[in-house]
């Protein structure tokens, strides 16, 4: 089982690194599909809680957002974000609050809702804005 749980997680990175070069290449749908990819394998060796299915938008719920600086992918889920604190970001299959996962990539306190962004007409803008 540890061999399996290996191999899965290099496939898992292989993914999004592939992931990594496809958005900054602009294709969007393959990486997309590509995150969504490196997510299930993590569920799959790890048994995390699964997000929600549907489409990526934030009707659903569930969206694509980004670093500061579009480096980092991760997934904000609407409907769990409720308040401060609240573990509303899946990013590597586990579920983060905004701001403790801001600062896992910084490595300092950051104010979240204002550091991750999402695209909106091809313009990465602040998360917070989704909550207005």
């Amino acid at each position: 089982m540890a061999d399996i749980n290996s191999r899965l997680g290099d496939l898992k990175e292989d993914a999004w690194q592939l992931a990594a070069l496809c958005r900054d290449e602009g294709d969007t749908e393959a990486f997309r599909v590509l995150v969504d990819f490196s997510e299930r394998i993590t569920n799959l060796f790890r048994g995390r809680e699964r997000p929600t299915a549907g489409k990526n938008t934030a009707s659903s719920g569930l969206i694509d957002i980004f670093s500061h600086d579009g480096r980092h992918p991760a997934k904000l889920d609407l409907r769990r974000w409720t308040g401060q604190g609240s573990k509303c970001i899946l990013m590597g299959g586990d579920w983060f609050s905004l701001s403790k996962a801001a600062a896992s990539i910084t490595g300092y306190q950051t104010r979240g809702p204002e550091w991750w962004k999402y695209k909106e007409g091809g313009e990465l803008r602040p998360v917070s804005e989704l909550k207005k």
